[in-house]
């Protein structure tokens, strides 16, 4: 029976329209939510990122891993001086 209500109720153009609406809606929030974890996460990851460009890169020595801002600022002060 309820089916059969199902059916009927599909035929009507308003409401088939009106469902079909509340489906893209829902479907494009759902995208833009999903973009904005994504966009979310790689800025988390880029500021959790420790490595630090090093002058010496185009030479081809590694980047050094640093701690932290500061230890880094200290070694490439320390580099510059010496």
């Amino acid at each position: 029976m309820q089916d059969a209500y199902n059916e009927v109720v599909w035929t009507v153009p308003e409401h088939r329209q009106a469902v079909e609406k509340a489906e893209r809606e829902k479907s494009e929030k759902e995208a833009k939510a999903k973009a904005e974890r994504e966009r979310v996460t790689k800025v988390k990851n880029a500021k959790r990122a420790e490595t630090l460009p090093s002058s010496d890169a185009d030479r081809g020595t590694a980047p050094k891993k640093a701690k932290n801002w500061e230890e880094a600022l200290r070694e490439t002060r320390n580099r510059l001086t010496n």
